[in-house]
């Protein structure tokens, strides 16, 4: 609670240096202030992860929508803004990724399953801003648990091994996903220190790496030498205590 009350005053400080620097004159230059809504955007979400934990585990205080067109329109919009995301900061992705999503390439999911899919979708968004900042090669892969619980496996799928699991029936919850990338070490390394910091309650379960070609040679190196590439892939789970539900009166 006490770091939820420190990131809602971070976000009031970011908010009056927002609106002091728009009065400035001359105006702020637009770099600086894509890097100033940025950092807004940021405390905003941080507050809401903080927040949200607080009330039991829900990812973000949002508007769930109620069809499944507007879900379609809800994880089409999240698919392009990470797309842009991953360009901006120099990640390869492949032209049709759907980032765990290709299942509703067309259309939404079905209605009874929304809620499950979007709350994967920002749990997935907020993971995946952590690891495209920690600047890998080439995202190849994001997937997720089956909503449904049915131990799928494909594209956007892959089973837990339940043994792996942190979950414990009665008392926590978890949700699994799995980030495949190439990379150096330095960037596995850069991202496992920004979850460690950051607000999100995920616990990194597994790590797995297999070397891959690569024709970056190191500096100064003679033309047979190169750096070797990684390709790493890591499973977490994000973790929920389970709340046992007040009783009622009388009971």
């Amino acid at each position: 609670r006490r770091a939820a009350r420190e990131a809602q005053h971070g976000l009031e400080v970011k908010d009056r240096e927002l609106r002091a620097l728009m009065q400035l004159s001359p105006a702020l230059t637009d770099d600086n202030a894509v890097k100033i809504a940025d950092e807004l955007a940021r405390a905003e979400r941080r507050r809401g992860l903080l927040q949200a934990e607080l009330r039991g585990g829900e990812v973000a205080a949002v508007r769930r929508p109620a069809t499944r067109t507007d879900a379609y329109f809800d994880l089409a919009a999240f698919v392009e803004k990470t797309r842009a995301r991953a360009q901006t900061l120099g990640v390869g992705i492949d032209a049709d990724e759907r980032f765990g999503f290709t299942e509703y390439t067309q259309g939404g999911p079905a209605v009874d399953l929304i809620p499950a899919v979007l709350r994967q979708k920002s749990i997935v968004e907020a993971l995946l801003e952590t690891l495209l900042e920690s600047r890998p090669q080439q995202l190849l892969a994001v997937q997720r648990e089956s909503p449904t619980g049915a131990g799928e496996t494909g594209t956007d799928y892959f089973a837990m091994n339940p043994r792996r699991s942190l979950r414990a029936n009665g008392a926590v919850d978890a949700t699994a996903f799995r980030f495949s990338f190439t990379g150096h070490t330095s960037v596995l390394r850069a991202w496992l220190n920004r979850l460690a910091t950051s607000e999100l309650p995920v616990v990194v379960r597994m790590v797995e790496a297999e070397p891959v070609a690569s024709s970056e040679a190191l500096p100064g190196a003679g033309p047979l030498v190169a750096r070797t590439l990684t390709k790493f892939t890591v499973t977490v789970e994000y973790v929920e205590l389970v709340l046992a539900a007040p009783k009622g009166d009388g009971a």
